[in-house]
């Protein structure tokens, strides 16, 4: 068997912290995934590494020597790496960061500020595409991190919950439409039964938050007479104040928008948000850098999702049909 360095840093990290779970949290995958690594570096070694106890584990002979003497690879592994970027006068601090579209308006300014503000020498190179595209890039390692509304359980990544990007209906100012709106908790809704007898301003192409949308259309059964689609969100909210019609934006354009267009939640049986994540490679190990990135990135938005894991929603998967 050829020990991968993934393998190695894994078992260094558990033997270390005496915790898979401990051992997930620092090296950013799940702990599924890294139960996962370790059971087959054992069954390809055919003998174990570690042994199970309640609430932890401990390494065993064959485990400590790995660890230890693995320890030294990795060190090593970081030195050449280092040293073949200095001699090729490249910058070692470079992250790849991609953002879907519509989102690099609103966050990139202050994620850029942010992460510089924390930390100078970082570096980053933004990449806009829709979220499909990034995806793709990312399992060709075109980029590092992605920031966007992924659903959190795509096989071969892994994804850190950001926040809670809520659904909204564009109605234009003095529009009758704004008549169907109704107070409920301290927010004001919008029945899409009642909303599609007037024509809409849908973004064309936006992949999944077509998608997205469709499915909220499919549940209410109903279908609205689309007028126009603008190829990004910003073109919509235009239309919308220009009258031509209502229209489906996630609250990143809301939160940005200089219209006067009243912007309502919409009225679902199921959650109307999706989840905006920080998410990488699952079985690629993030650098220092981009560890660095991750963190202040997850400080920037300190939402009540960060930290928590999709199990604690009791979100339904099926919001996400791509």
């Amino acid at each position: 068997m050829s020990l991968q360095f993934r393998i190695i840093e894994i078992v260094c990290a558990v033997a270390r912290l005496g915790s898979f779970s401990k051992a997930a949290e620092e090296l950013y995958i799940s702990q599924p995934a890294l139960s996962q690594y370790i059971q087959r570096a054992e069954s390809e070694l055919g003998y174990p590494l570690f042994v199970r106890e309640k609430g932890s584990c401990t390494p065993t002979q064959a485990g400590k020597i790995l660890a230890q003497k693995g320890g030294f690879l990795l060190q090593y592994r970081d030195d050449l790496l280092r040293d073949m970027a200095v001699a090729a006068s490249l910058p070692s601090d470079v992250v790849r960061f991609g953002m879907a579209n519509g989102y690099t308006q609103r966050y990139f300014s202050d994620t850029i500020q942010g992460i510089l503000e924390y930390d100078p020498h970082i570096h980053l190179v933004p990449v806009e595409d829709y979220t499909n595209h990034l995806i793709g890039m990312m399992h060709r390692h075109e980029v590092d991190i992605i920031l966007a509304p992924i659903p959190p359980k795509i096989p071969g990544m892994c994804s850190r919950l950001l926040r809670r990007e809520t659904l909204f209906m564009a109605v234009p100012d003095g529009h009758p439409a704004n008549d169907l709106a109704v107070c409920e908790n301290g927010e004001m809704y919008i029945d899409l039964v009642e909303a599609v007898k007037y024509p809409f301003v849908m973004v064309k192409d936006a992949a999944r938050f077509t998608d997205f949308c469709d499915f909220f259309f499919k549940e209410a059964g109903v279908s609205p007479t689309v007028v126009f689609q603008p190829d990004n969100w910003t073109a919509c909210d235009l239309m919308v104040a220009a009258g031509v019609g209502l229209s489906l934006l996630p609250i990143v354009t809301a939160e940005s928008s200089q219209n006067s267009n009243h912007y309502y939640r919409v009225k679902t049986r199921y959650p109307d948000y999706r989840i905006l994540t920080i998410s990488y490679l699952e079985d690629q190990p993030l650098t220092d850098t981009m560890k660095r990135v991750v963190k202040q990135i997850e400080r920037m938005f300190g939402d009540d999702l960060v930290g928590k894991k999709l199990e604690d929603l009791d979100y339904p998967l099926s919001i996400y049909s791509v």
